[in-house]
This record gives C-alpha cells, sequence and structure tokens, in this order.
C-alpha cells in the first residue's frame, strides 16, 4: 500500500513536471539530419537576393523553424517570445515571410552564427541556414552566401513575432 502510494505520488510529479516543461516551450531536444543549405539565390538588383522567392506558401502543409541557441534568446527583441524554437505554419504569416525575405549580400562574413532557420514545403527542407535576430539585426550566413542582411527588417520583426514555441519534447529536421 505504501509503495503504490509512493509510487502514484512519483507518477504525478513526473506527469506535473512534463505538463510544465510543455507550457513553457521549454526547451526540446534536436534531431539534425540535414545539412545547411540555400536552394534559391538568383541576384536581384544591386546583389538583392530573396532564397524563398520560387517557394509557394498559399496552401499546402508548411512551416518555418527558428532554432535559437541559449545566447540567441536573450538577444531576441522584446516582441519576439524567447524560447529555444518558435514555430510557424500559417501559410498566410509564411507567404507574407516570403514576400518579405529579401536580403542584400556584404561581401563578407559574421563570425558567431550558430542559430538557424529552416524552412519546410510539404514536409521537404528547402532552406536551412544561419540566422540571426536580434534588436538591431536580422541575416542569414552561409558559405554560399556569406553575411547578408535583411532588407525588410521592421516586416521582418513584425512577422517573426508570430511565430509560436514549439511545444513537443523532441524536434527531428
Amino acid at each position: 500500500m505504501k509503495r503504490r502510494r509512493i509510487l502514484v505520488i512519483l507518477s504525478l510529479i513526473i506527469f506535473g513536471l512534463l505538463s510544465l516543461y510543455l507550457c513553457i516551450g521549454g526547451f526540446p531536444i534536436i534531431i539534425n539530419n540535414h545539412e545547411n543549405q540555400v536552394l534559391y539565390l538568383d541576384k536581384e538588383d544591386n546583389e538583392k537576393f530573396n532564397p524563398l522567392k520560387n517557394i509557394n506558401f498559399e496552401s499546402g502543409r508548411n512551416k518555418v523553424l527558428l532554432l535559437f541557441t541559449l545566447d540567441d534568446i536573450n538577444e531576441l527583441p522584446q516582441e519576439i517570445t524567447k524560447r529555444k524554437v518558435l514555430i510557424c505554419s500559417d501559410n498566410e504569416v509564411l507567404e507574407q515571410l516570403k514576400n518579405n525575405f529579401t536580403f542584400e549580400f556584404s561581401g563578407g562574413d559574421m563570425s558567431t552564427v550558430t542559430s538557424e532557420i529552416v524552412v519546410f514545403r510539404e514536409g521537404k527542407l528547402v532552406l536551412k541556414t544561419n540566422f540571426v535576430l536580434d534588436n538591431n539585426t536580422i541575416g542569414i550566413q552561409d558559405e554560399k552566401t556569406g553575411w547578408a542582411k535583411a532588407v525588410n527588417s521592421k516586416e521582418l520583426y513584425n512577422i517573426f513575432s508570430k511565430f509560436k514555441p514549439y511545444r513537443n519534447f523532441f524536434l527531428i529536421l
């Protein structure tokens, strides 16, 4: 009887902790099976490019994930939820993201870009690259692009503020 009571109490504690973890967004274990890739790099005027330009987010199963390191979480702007993984699968928001996801080549590199943006279209990876999102800068860095700074930062801050915390224990990319 005493052993059963202890087992029930431990089960409730574990269930409570797991529930709390899911409620606050936690820090999922990320299993990363893909290398970084930027699939679309057609240069526009003045060395600008949009890696999402040819991706249709108007329908289908689409999602964009922002994966932040602990240091980068602390640097997120106030309007962005401070969690390790943010996700958006709202096609209307993703279409807005696509229309504003324009970058300008800088010709250089940013030394410590460790966060990532990962984009899936119909369950297939279409973009995975290093990503910076802080109060002063939005940019991507990849071996193909080098450091590229966002042209539409104000619009992107607004779009990224609509992303929600990822609330599962595991994230398999």
